[in-house]
């Protein structure tokens, strides 16, 4: 009976030990999955915001060449009023845009964080930005231009454009270089957090596991050895019983020979 007990006391220990070794092990596991999970989905949102800065950027380009061509054409005819709603919409778009690139602007889902590099880049493009800007309200607000003058204007503002554009195609490269270097490090992020995993999965079988398989082997032993340790004391048992019985009949053997 204390052999039993024992045994299945044994048996009691080895398993709680082994379900706090497995409860251990899958909640190291989920938590390294969820947190790679959180931080690549951290970086994916990044990512979706480094695409809509570039889009806006190199649509910049487009839009300073709309608004130097429709300067142009406002400056041939001062009567258009389509002309004139035009540029006054194209100036508007351009400027939003310009503005939220360098500033959180939520109507854009431009958050206007910038680095060192691209914002040194809008400062050296800036001169021709305000030349731009200055150029189109001018002729937003005035009726003509003296004939002697429109050459003079019109070389100036593609001066400007030229200056604003070549500004932005450095900008535009800039966000694309950035944008480059930040999917090699989720790229390189991912590689570590595999390596954790895969490593956290062999400490796990090195220190978890492979222990527990050992308890196991070892449990199973010991109830085999207690299995035949009982077999053993049964046919003991067995063989007294049989002796009992054939000195009980001996007995009753003699004592019927004495009556």
């Amino acid at each position: 009976m204390s052999k039993k007990s024992d045994t299945t006391s044994i048996g009691d220990i080895t398993f709680n030990k082994l379900s706090r070794l497995y409860w251990l092990a899958l909640t190291l596991i989920a938590l390294s999955a969820i947190g790679s999970q959180l931080l690549i989905q951290y970086y994916l949102q990044n990512q979706l915001g480094d695409a809509k800065v570039i889009n806006i950027a190199g649509r910049q380009r487009m839009l300073s060449q709309k608004l130097t061509k429709e300067i142009l054409l406002l400056t041939n005819d001062f009567n258009s009023k389509n002309y004139r709603k035009e540029l006054r919409n194209t100036l508007e778009q351009w400027t939003l845009a310009h503005e939220g690139l360098q500033y959180e602007r939520e109507s854009l889902e431009l958050s206007g964080k910038n680095s060192p590099l691209v914002q040194e880049l809008f400062v050296q493009i800036e001169p021709y930005y305000k030349n731009l800007q200055a150029l189109t309200e001018k002729i937003l607000v005035v009726d003509s231009i003296p004939f002697s003058d429109k050459n003079t204007f019109k070389n100036e503002v593609l001066q400007n454009e030229k200056s604003f554009l070549k500004g932005m195609d450095n900008l535009v490269f800039a966000y694309e270089q950035e944008a480059k270097s930040r999917v090699k490090n989720i790229r390189f992020i991912e590689y570590i957090l595999f390596g954790v995993l895969i490593g956290l999965l062999f400490l796990e079988l090195l220190f978890i596991f492979r222990p527990a398989a050992k308890r196991i082997k070892k449990l199973v032993q010991e109830l085999s050895d207690s299995e035949q340790v009982a077999q053993g004391i049964a046919k003991e048992n067995e063989l007294l019983v049989i002796e009992k019985d054939k000195s009980l009949k001996a007995l009753q053997t003699l004592n019927y020979a004495l009556d």
